[in-house]
């Protein structure tokens, strides 16, 4: 492979690699009002959403099975959640508005008509 192949392959690359971390959120979240902060369902207080710092997190609880996923922050007021162990009709990929509140916080479903209310704990 010539050098200008190369270097051309290796900034395709690069160019890809930058385009995934931006698509994918891009922003860190370890800073953010969700980071490191546990919310009960206010319909049912056992099924928690934990967002880690890291941009991990679980959810569910009580009759509700874990699901991990992974979480980034697009826009102010957007969250978007990646399942990692999606059931069968749930949506994989999930785009949500979010309002903090004080305590409470609102997830809005961009997808579907859904809208699920939390309180810290």
């Amino acid at each position: 492979m010539t050098k200008k192949v190369l270097a051309g392959v290796l900034a395709v690359m690069m160019l890809a690699s930058v385009a995934v971390f931006v698509g994918c959120g891009g922003r860190d979240v370890s800073e953010h009002a969700l980071a490191d902060t546990e919310w009960a369902w206010n319909d049912s207080p056992s099924y928690l959403y934990v967002f880690n710092a890291d941009g991990t997190g679980v959810r569910g609880g009580g009759m509700f099975p874990q699901e991990t996923f992974t979480w980034t922050i697009p826009n102010d007021g957007r969250v978007n959640i990646r399942l990692d162990n999606a059931a069968q009709g749930v949506i994989r990929n999930q785009q949500w508005n979010y309002t903090i509140a004080g305590n409470s916080l609102t997830l809005d479903s961009r997808q579907t008509d859904e809208v699920y209310i939390y309180t810290r704990r």
